[in-house]
């Protein structure tokens, strides 16, 4: 289900999952019995999980980003005319920005991925303790697990997703422009005249050695498959968020 108010992995806080819990308990509250199977939350958390796969998808871009700098780096040093030096930097800082991150992203992932089988059963027994938790102690305890739950999947200990060192909005943002620019000319020089006049990637290409612009084409394909990564890395962090703000919907029911 999409959310109304979180449209990104920043965007959660206590207020944002309050909002968003409402029509999730509105579609649970009738099928949410004690005990609560493992089975049920497999099913209705199934989107939110992580598929090795799908890791093997960032592992592959990240695997690239280091030789499309090298290929970039070669036209910097060649100082041909037809580029625009300036832009094939700013090219390098942006994928340099990414690789780290990417990995933490990867790093992060595997650990989740292979402890969310786990992780549904524990909270299937933790959401069906919690009506008839009576004594303190019962109720630390299942507190400690859930904080365990939160922590572990936000990297923090509020409900705040941290994406510090992961794929943020920053990065998710650079590597679509860079992307973007790409298919306008981003690494070619215009002329005053042209940018006067402006005149379109497509028409300079006239001008432009095939030689040259089958390097940056080649280059462009490599920002694709980097950008395929970065991308469902992003959308696995969101995913994260939306499990925390169903896990939150799904206690709110529970203890109403």
């Amino acid at each position: 289900m999409s959310m109304l108010y979180i449209h990104s992995p920043k965007d959660l806080n206590i207020k944002t999952a309050e909002v968003e819990s409402v029509q999730i308990i509105r579609n649970v509250k009738g099928r949410l019995k004690i005990p609560v199977s493992k089975e049920l939350l497999l099913n209705d958390f199934s989107q939110y999980l992580i598929d090795i796969n799908n890791i093997d998808v960032i592992i592959n871009s990240s695997e690239i980003v280091k030789p499309a700098i090298s290929k970039i780096n070669e036209l910097i040093i060649s100082r041909n005319s037809v580029y625009e030096l300036i832009n094939l930097g700013r090219a390098v800082s942006m994928l340099e920005e990414l690789y780290e991150p990417m990995i933490s992203n990867i790093n992060y992932l595997k650990d989740i991925e292979s402890w969310q089988n786990h992780m549904l059963g524990s909270l299937a027994l933790i959401l069906s303790s919690l009506p008839s938790a009576r004594t303190t102690d019962e109720k630390i305890k299942l507190n400690n697990e859930l904080n365990f739950i939160f922590k572990r999947i936000l990297r923090n200990d509020q409900i705040l997703f941290n994406s510090s060192g992961m794929i943020n909005e920053g990065k998710f943002a650079r590597i679509n422009d860079l992307n973007k620019s790409l298919n306008e000319g981003f690494f070619f020089h215009f002329t005053v005249k042209e940018h006067l006049d402006k005149v379109k990637y497509n028409e300079i290409k006239a001008r432009i050695p095939d030689s040259e612009l089958n390097k940056v084409n080649d280059i462009a394909k490599d920002i694709i498959e980097i950008k395929k990564g970065v991308d469902r890395a992003y959308d696995y962090n969101m995913k994260m968020v939306q499990l925390i703000v169903n896990i939150y919907s799904y206690l709110k029911v529970l203890v109403s």
